[in-house]
């Protein structure tokens, strides 16, 4: 795993010292002492740099670390969508260059729209579990609209009915 700083959150803390425990081998790209040379080699590349919150620029050393991956021989594969690109609107000013994307439980703007569509490479989608709880959070977004503004086919339908698709 290469890494620019330390993690942060207790999530990351969590998973950073798990991957320490199994033996993981993590290098800080941001380090003065090291050396990136021997990535040259490696066979796969996983893109977790930077996910769907991403929005602006990268600083300096995420800015190096992407030319690296870009540059590698190495087949990269990124998690959701390739770090640089704006999940909701497609938007990329330099990013990740992926030969396949791995998208979680629901495609973004950045897996189907350009500019941003170039970078995904060959396009995965996993489920991970939260298909039904988007499907709730949708129906109760139905639910607590104006019953004007529902969709045509769902107008029609006594509210009962939507009560009971939503459990």
């Amino acid at each position: 795993v290469i890494y620019n700083s330390e993690p942060t959150t207790e999530d990351s803390i969590f998973f950073y010292n798990k991957f320490l425990n199994a033996g993981g081998d993590i290098y800080n790209f941001g380090s003065t002492d090291y050396s990136i040379d021997h990535l040259y080699d490696v066979d796969v590349i996983i893109d977790c740099l930077y996910g769907i919150g991403f929005h602006g620029s990268f600083n300096p050393i995420d800015s190096s670390i992407i030319n690296f991956i870009n540059e590698s021989n190495s087949l990269v594969i990124s998690c959701d969508l390739p770090s640089g690109a704006i999940a909701d609107t497609a938007e990329v000013e330099k990013a990740v260059c992926a030969d396949i994307t791995v998208v979680f439980s629901a495609l973004k703007a950045a897996n189907v729209s350009y500019p941003a569509f170039d970078y995904n490479g060959k396009i995965y989608l996993m489920d991970i579990g939260l298909r039904l709880f988007l499907l709730q959070i949708q129906i109760t977004v139905l639910l607590t609209s104006p019953l004007q503004n529902l969709p045509a086919p769902l107008k029609n339908l006594p509210l009962q009915s939507l009560k009971k698709l939503m459990l």
